[in-house]
């Protein structure tokens, strides 16, 4: 009777190691890019997997003072990772949702940008797609809360 009694305990607590364990994933590619005679762009790709962190940017074309090259990794605090999800909820980005362009124009200067998200929270998977002239996106909620969700974790990728 022990055995069965133990075993049924080793069985419910294993089946039930996924409330323990937590699926949060972020993988984020952010293109930011200038058409001009002095044209450049920026490349960022931010991978969060449980609390491990990885980041790169890469500047092509005309580069300014700050602009250097970056590659790190880094363990969030649980507190990093749950500001990062309330964001996502906040900011309603945990949706299947995309912004391209309407009017396509060809023009002299236009800054432009090519967002991707992808989102495994709470069971679910969600995915942003963002691409064009950031002139038609400055109003609208998805592109904001998008580039406040880069920013919130640029920030936080600065003291680690």
């Amino acid at each position: 009777m022990k055995k069965i009694l133990f075993s049924l305990f080793i069985f419910i607590v294993l089946s039930n190691e996924s409330l323990f364990c937590d699926d949060f994933y972020l993988k984020i590619y952010y293109l930011k890019a200038e058409k001009s005679k002095d044209s450049h762009s920026s490349e960022e790709y931010i991978t969060v997997k449980g609390n491990d962190v990885t980041y790169s940017i890469f500047y092509t074309g005309t580069r300014g003072k700050y602009d250097v090259d970056t590659d790190k990794s880094c363990v969030f605090s649980n507190n990093n990772i749950e500001n990062i999800k309330n964001t996502i909820i906040t900011g309603e980005l945990n949706v299947t949702d995309s912004l391209f362009e309407e009017n396509i124009k060809y023009k002299e200067f236009e800054i432009y940008c090519n967002i991707n998200i992808d989102i495994r929270m709470g069971g679910n998977a969600y995915s942003i797609k963002i691409n064009g002239n950031i002139d038609e996106f400055h109003d609208k909620s998805l592109y904001k809360n998008t580039i406040f969700l880069i920013s919130i974790i640029r920030e936080m990728l600065s003291g680690c």
